[in-house]
């Protein structure tokens, strides 16, 4: 996901793998392969245009929300050390952008940024 919206943004794209890249642990995969064949209403699911993955990069909203899920991943990982500097990129991005359309995820990214500083045992720092 962070691959494909952050194509062409190759800074963002490498802050957020750099959060999710140590957690990573090994995974079953499954190399049995099925012959099912491809129809062709599923190949025009498969390929997007180029058009509709630059416009989503350009929207603040999917950009927050991705950062957001990485951040949880973080926490569902229990990699606090690291939670704690996404969260704080994340706060950072949020408080820069003002748009009603980002209030919703806004409150997500406050809750979160208080519960890792909580999580962290350094909810008394919160605050300047």
């Amino acid at each position: 996901l962070v691959c494909f919206y952050y194509g062409s943004n190759t800074s963002e794209r490498e802050i957020l793998l750099g959060f999710i890249q140590p957690v990573s642990q090994s995974m079953d995969v499954d190399t049995g392969k099925t012959n099912t064949p491809v129809t062709t209403n599923e190949k025009q699911l498969i390929s997007r245009p180029q058009t509709s993955r630059a416009r989503a990069v350009a929207l603040p909203e999917v950009d927050l929300y991705i950062h957001l899920i990485v951040l949880l991943h973080l926490i569902d990982r229990n990699s606090l050390k690291s939670a704690l500097d996404c969260a704080k990129r994340l706060v950072d991005k949020t408080s820069v952008l003002n748009r009603r359309t980002l209030d919703l995820l806004a409150a997500k990214c406050y809750f979160y940024y208080a519960r890792i500083f909580e999580l962290n045992n350094m909810l008394d720092t919160i605050r300047p």
